[in-house]
């Protein structure tokens, strides 16, 4: 049977063959627990006691449970270790902290600790998190009719216009944290309508659903995660069609049939992002908000081409990437913070773990392995989220931890996989 599936679907016999009841609830604590980091009605200091609390439950039941060490993680942790060694980052940016952080989240949800109990918990905790993201998502769309918006500036509570491009969280803390969690909404939502649901009204549940976390995507006006989520639902419909060809033009038929009908709905929502890339536009560029942030890193790469310049930091003179104070930065892409904060060695530790779980997933995914069409779906959404994003390393961002609980799910099957076809030679 299916690993993850048998999790997303439901299926009780294969968690009661690895997980017990208290591995359940410590599974649940550790979905509902983390996103409490991005509720606008929680208070900031109170989500951080929240957060880490569950990151170190999780750490702790990790180090109970495991049967081996894997050795491509441990690389990477050792390369981010040898980044601070090396490149001595400026105190202010507080490196090891934030790498003890860090190692927390990876220790919590990806398989640097690794067992067959492991796997099936952390799937659990996937499944518990989509469904509560699902919340958030079709929650902040109710919100924005009953003119309730959590988005904070500065930590603090402000209750923004609604119509104003770009500043509306709903129930989460940033327009930019509901605009790719939504994003992940509607990729489970897809998933299980096209794969899971049986039954008219399970699916007619699952749309509506899915039209409301559409709408909450757009309000969001986030024009990565509208572009991240679109390619992806792309890749899911096509893996699910996959040598199938009746079934893919059936599948865009569908599609066009549905927009048709729901675009009354949904294309009031898209003012903001129209209007965002408009200003955008008007200053310079599509990336105008980012392109300073991109040629720092850069920068800071060439600088620093093999190990960077300090897990988590920066060259100190880009004070416009970072608070002074208190070293919290904003790299503006991920992928370019790999590059600047650990180098070209980090950058193929980090490709090649990425490289493998892509491959394998995309080989496996189809109809006959469903899970792999979800976790693949919604790693391909954060692939290019990351582009535009920098919280690959930011231990306290909750995008950073989703991010790594879906790799690590990606990780885990893909790893099983090639395990158990070295058993069968």
């Amino acid at each position: 049977m299916n690993l993850l599936t048998n999790l997303f679907s439901g299926n009780q016999v294969f968690i009661d063959r690895f997980i017990g009841w208290k591995s359940i609830v410590i599974a649940f604590v550790m979905a509902i627990f983390p996103i409490c980091r991005i509720l606008g009605f929680i208070p900031e200091e109170a989500s951080l006691y929240i957060y880490y609390g569950s990151l170190a439950t999780g750490a702790t039941y990790a180090f109970f449970n495991l049967k081996h060490i894997m050795t491509a993680p441990t690389v990477m942790i050792a390369v981010c270790i040898l980044s601070i060694l090396i490149g001595n980052p400026a105190p202010v940016f507080s490196s090891w902290t934030r790498l003890g952080l860090f190692l927390m989240v990876i220790l919590s949800v990806f398989p640097l600790l690794q067992s067959d109990r492991l796997m099936a918990y952390r799937g659990k905790i996937t499944f518990f998190t989509l469904w509560i993201i699902v919340a958030v998502s079709v929650g902040s769309l109710i919100a924005f009719f009953l003119g309730i918006n959590y988005m904070r500036l500065d930590y603090n509570y402000v209750y923004l216009d609604l119509t104003e491009a770009g500043i509306f969280g709903g129930l989460t803390t940033h327009s930019m944290v509901l605009g790719p969690i939504s994003g992940v909404a509607i990729i489970f939502l897809i998933w299980r309508m096209t794969c899971i649901n049986k039954g008219l009204l399970k699916i007619t549940i699952s749309l509506l659903m899915c039209v409301a976390c559409i709408a909450a995507l757009f309000l969001s006006a986030s024009r990565g995660a509208l572009v991240a989520t679109a390619a992806s639902v792309l890749i899911v419909i096509y893996l699910k069609s996959r040598h199938k060809w009746s079934n893919l033009m059936n599948a865009f038929l569908v599609s066009v049939l549905l927009f048709a009908v729901f675009s009354p709905v949904i294309i009031p929502f898209t003012s903001g992002v129209i209007e965002k890339q408009q200003n955008n536009i008007q200053s310079g560029s599509t990336f105008f908000s980012r392109e300073a942030k991109w040629n720092n890193r850069w920068e800071e790469f060439i600088d620093n081409p093999f190990f960077g310049v300090g897990f988590s930091a920066m060259d100190p003179k880009n004070t416009e990437d970072y608070f002074i104070d208190t070293g919290v930065n904003e790299p503006g892409s991920s992928w370019l913070a790999i590059l600047s904060m650990t180098g070209i060695i980090g950058f193929i530790t980090f490709f090649y773990l990425v490289f493998f779980t892509y491959k394998r997933l995309w080989k496996m995914a189809g109809p006959h392995n469903k899970d792999s069409i979800l976790i693949l779906g919604v790693f391909s959404l954060f692939l290019i989220h990351l582009i535009i994003e920098g919280y690959i390393y930011a231990a306290g961002s909750y995008l950073c931890y989703l991010f790594w609980l879906i790799f690590g799910n990606g990780l885990s099957l893909a790893h099983k996989k090639v395990a158990m076809t070295r058993k069968r030679l």
